[in-house]
């Protein structure tokens, strides 16, 4: 990936890692970050100042767009094969962000999925259902997610 300045029509940031063509990008609403993705399936995000991508993976399907929203809270992808769109919580907003190297091979990840569950079915311990009643669902998520 390079970044060039319009004005000056000069190189200012060459990012390298992707071994396969790029699929999406796109900048976080500050600018500071350029998030890629490339056929191969993965995902990578890179600091604009330092020139360093600072996070890397894997998942199952290939991205074929993918945006920030304005907060810069949530990433959100589509895929190929996939219908609808998946979101992804940005984790530097909840911790520092370490400028190290990353390691060589890329974290696998599970696409993100959502499906109802009929209050007659079993629910296994990898689906947490909302609660549909008044009560704070929130609450009851964050409940069993410490059990």
């Amino acid at each position: 990936i390079r970044v060039f300045d319009i004005y000056t029509k000069r190189l200012i940031r060459l990012f390298e890692g992707h071994k396969n063509p790029i699929s999406a990008a796109c900048f976080s609403p500050d600018a500071r970050w350029i998030i890629t993705s490339s056929i191969d399936c993965s995902i990578r995000v890179w600091d604009m100042p330092t020139s360093t991508c600072i996070d890397y993976w894997k998942i199952p399907k290939a991205v074929t767009s993918l945006c920030m929203t304005n907060d810069g809270g949530t990433l959100i992808t589509s895929h190929v094969g996939i219908r609808g769109l998946c979101l992804w919580v940005n984790q530097f907003h909840y911790i520092d962000v370490y400028l190290y190297p990353i390691p060589k091979e890329p974290k696998q990840q599970r696409l993100p999925s959502a499906r109802y569950i009929a209050p007659e079915e079993d629910i296994t311990e990898d689906v947490i259902p909302l609660n549909t009643e008044e009560e704070d669902s929130f609450s009851d998520i964050l409940n069993q997610l410490n059990k």
